[in-house]
């Protein structure tokens, strides 16, 4: 999943349930404010008296009741039969219906809180019969500020709790690995070519996955352009002192050879010379070769024409030193896309590597078939072998 996709579900996740739980936690608080609660217990009890009334002297003298009582405590009450119908010829007011319809499916006292408008309803049983006493009224409006003040600071503590704990989840989903490549970077940087990123981090199939990958890979690449490049000073300095050795002697012979004598010593110094100036070639023929990206310079190459004229050139050597070079060619096109001096002098090598090592009087055989768009080539010689 990409970060942006995680971000945003994080995100939304957590601003619905920080709505959610605040509302929740807000309706709670509201519900067990002390005015409020005081307030519904005062009415709920007034119930207890209401069906005395109604039984004595039946609507009449319950409305007269409710409407005394009504107007000293600043509430609407009703008293409704086991239906939930109001005792008195009047309708309920629409923004109770609901809250009655509730009661009498689950009939357990309830409480109905939405400042400024509050409501409570319970079950009474008079001499068998069940009654619903159902009070209604609104609090004062410093009451209702107050509370609201309350439930705003509430859900402040709330939102900055759960920001603080977002804010966790998303620096160990972002800042560690971040802090992860830092540390690795830093290892490579003081040396250290096996430093690596953690599997935890590669396998993540995001950005940072891939940023992790992209890093590995590369520490890879320069763990290898380092370890060749220490193989080749190894490799330079074994080839440089046999010619420099041999160099010493001849030079050491020239001196003490009478004067007008040395040529074959001179000889001598001049083919060690032309050896030291091809290694220093081949030397800077290979570090521009790591420097290159395979792909530069690339264009259609013919490999059977390539290698046609790569072995002719080889023969005329393997003649000059008393040795044949036989080419059997099955394939007459095979083009690949690279660059054409490399391959020509991969070729070459391999060819004056097998004439180098053959014995006098043999033939290095050199072969070329296609299948299935796959060239391969192949070289022998009949030399010691390695």
């Amino acid at each position: 999943m990409r970060l942006f996709w995680k971000l945003f579900w994080a995100l939304t996740t957590a601003f619905l349930a920080i709505a959610a739980v605040s509302s929740w936690l807000g309706h709670q608080w509201l519900a067990s404010s002390q005015h409020a609660a005081s307030r519904l217990e005062l009415l709920e009890q007034l119930g207890d008296e209401a069906p005395r009334f109604y039984l004595e002297g039946g609507p009449r003298m319950l409305g007269r009741w409710l409407r005394r009582t009504g107007r000293r405590h600043h509430a609407r009450l009703f008293l409704l039969d086991a239906r939930g119908v109001n005792l008195l010829p009047h309708p309920l007011p629409p923004e109770l219906e609901a809250f009655v319809r509730r009661a009498i499916k689950d009939p357990s006292p309830r409480r109905h809180i939405h400042p400024p408008f509050i409501a409570s309803i319970r079950p009474i049983t008079v001499e068998g019969r069940r009654f619903f006493w159902l009070a209604a009224t609104r609090l004062p409006p410093e009451a209702v500020r107050e509370s609201r003040r309350q439930v705003l600071l509430l859900r402040a503590v709330l939102s900055l709790a759960a920001i603080l704990l977002l804010s966790w989840a998303l620096s160990r989903m972002f800042v560690r690995p971040i802090l992860g490549l830092r540390h690795a970077a830093t290892r490579l940087g003081e040396g250290d070519l096996h430093a690596r990123l953690p599997q935890e981090l590669t396998r993540r199939r995001d950005e940072l996955g891939e940023l992790a990958r992209a890093f590995n890979r590369m520490a890879e690449r320069i763990e290898r352009l380092i370890e060749s490049q220490r193989r080749l000073l190894r490799d330079i300095s074994h080839e440089l002192r046999s010619p420099l050795a041999r160099l010493q002697a001849a030079l050491e012979l020239a001196r003490r050879a009478p004067e007008g004598h040395g040529r074959e010593e001179l000889a001598r110094i001049e083919r060690e010379a032309q050896r030291l100036d091809d290694l220093i070639g081949e030397v800077l023929a290979m570090s521009r070769l790591e420097h290159e990206s395979p792909t530069d310079h690339a264009e259609p190459v013919d490999m059977v024409a390539l290698l046609r004229e790569v072995a002719a050139d080889a023969a005329f050597e393997a003649e000059a030193h008393g040795k044949r070079l036989r080419y059997a060619l099955e394939a007459e096109c095979a083009v690949v896309r690279g660059n054409r001096k490399w391959l020509a002098r991969a070729l070459d090598n391999v060819l004056r590597n097998a004439i180098r090592h053959t014995h006098e009087g043999t033939a290095v055989e050199v072969a070329a078939r296609l299948r299935d768009e796959r060239l391969t080539i192949e070289v022998r010689d009949h030399g010691d072998g390695v």
